[in-house]
């Protein structure tokens, strides 16, 4: 022992330093003012100290626990032997494995510093590590970095962490998932953007906000909402209840089944419908519509080409701008026309309100059953008739039994009669008429 003060409890043991001291268990190497070992441990420095056995302290005010080394001045080595670090393979704290020894500590941790005081160092001038034990250096961690860059790829989350942050969005088996806020809970499914989740198995989901919530489905836009399987949905907003559909556009809702819809704000709402336009509705099995705010109502198997037409019922169509057909099987050609059951318009602001009836031609009136028009501004007021010309008339015609040729009488065969319609070219002043059965030419009625 060399110091004043100096102490030593057990033997050989070497005690150098003012007020330095060596524990009763012997073998402590004591080389400091005030140092201290208590049991076979090497203290070395001002004030260093070792708290239980064969701890090594190196440097003013060190402090080493069982088995530890703290270098420099203010280090603590204060971390138990057999401490199980880190695990990469598993993120979490090794439990076992054939790696177990390069992932825990036989004995004592070396420390340069003290984090309850904020003591810090590098350990600088060291070589490259190579087995599994040895510590490596920055160079060794720059080459790992390097080879495990993705080039052209790279997500910004403008500094706000989201959902997905820590690469655990993808929890269905076989899944993938990419990008903030994203998720791909079922199985087999994929989804790449920001806020998407791919909940259905197999299904894929490209974009943002978007969600697919049973199996088969695929995505690619913005805002869409799949709930049927099976559904194909591109563009931005779109609704999609209804099993085996595709839409492809803006603001679609489609409820049918194996329906489909191109363009924007189309409603469907029953199967087997096709829509191609904006702002139109089927409403029917079968539906077809091409073009812009056209209706369909009830309309099993009807259609709608144009331009706010408005089709009611089964087996009717409309074609043009502006038509209404209001019953069964009716057809509309043209604009602003309106049809009953079983009757066709073609032309402009015809209005066919009876059934089995036709028109050709502008602005005509058929009100009665079993009619045709052929011309233009004709109001009808007979059955069973035909009616041709531009504001023609088809006022019941005279019954001619007798007409004079050459100043000699003739006896007309068959008299006709109005029950059975009429023939009407021309206006009431210049009536041109056949009625009925009558084998007549052309009389001038009056």
């Amino acid at each position: 022992m060399i110091g004043s003060g100096a102490s030593n409890k057990g033997a050989i043991a070497t005690v150098i330093g003012t007020g330095a001291s060596a524990g009763v268990e012997g073998g402590s190497t004591v080389i400091g003012s005030f140092a201290t070992s208590t049991t076979t441990g090497t203290a070395l420095g001002g004030s260093a100290k070792v708290i239980g056995r064969n701890g090594t302290a190196v440097g003013q005010d060190t402090v080493a626990y069982n088995d530890g080394i703290a270098l420099g001045a203010s280090s603590v080595a204060n971390t138990n032997a057999n401490i199980l670090g880190y695990d990469p393979n598993t993120k979490n704290t090794a439990i076992s494995g054939s790696n177990i020894a390069a992932l825990s500590g036989a004995m004592g941790a070396v420390s340069v510093g003290d984090t309850d005081k904020k003591i810090y160092r590098q350990i600088t001038n060291v070589a490259a590590g190579t087995v599994d034990t040895d510590a490596v250096n920055v160079a060794q961690l720059k080459a790992v970095q390097a080879a495990t860059e993705t080039h052209y790829v790279s997500v910004n989350d403008g500094g706000t962490q989201g959902a997905n942050y820590n690469n655990d969005g993808a929890t269905g088996k076989n899944a993938l998932a990419i990008g903030i806020n994203s998720s791909a809970s079922g199985n087999q499914s994929l989804a790449v953007g920001s806020n998407n989740a791919a909940i259905g198995n197999i299904s894929n989901v490209f974009g943002s906000g978007n969600t697919a919530e049973a199996e088969y489905s695929s995505i690619v836009g913005y805002t869409n909402n799949v709930k049927g399987s099976a559904v194909l949905a591109v563009g931005g907003d779109n609704t999609v209840n209804g099993t085996h559909t595709a839409v492809i556009g803006t603001y679609n809702n489609i409820v049918g089944t194996e329906s489909q819809a191109l363009g924007n704000s189309n409603t469907i709402t029953q199967g087997y419908s096709a829509v191609v336009g904006r702002s139109n509705t089927a409403d029917g099995y079968h539906s077809a519509i091409l073009g812009g705010d056209n209706v369909v109502s009830n309309g099993f198997r009807s259609t709608a080409v144009g331009s706010e037409n408005k089709v009611v019922g089964t087996s009717s169509t409309a074609v043009g701008r502006a038509n209404s057909v209001d019953a069964d099987a009716g057809s509309a050609f043209g604009y602003a026309n309106k049809v009953g059951a079983s009757s066709v318009a073609v032309g402009l602001e015809n209005n066919v309100t009876a059934t089995t009836s036709g028109v050709l031609g502008n602005k005509n009136t058929v009100n009665n059953k079993n009619t045709f028009v052929l011309g233009n501004s004709i109001t009808t007021t007979q059955d069973n008739s035909i009616v041709l010309g531009n504001e023609s008339s088809d006022q019941a015609a005279t019954t001619v039994d007798k007409v004079a040729i050459n100043g000699e009488d003739y006896t007309v065969a068959g008299a006709g009669s109005i029950a059975n319609g009429i023939v009407s070219v021309g206006k009431v002043s210049d009536h041109q008429c056949c009625s009925g059965r009558s084998q007549c030419k052309q009389y001038r009625c009056g």
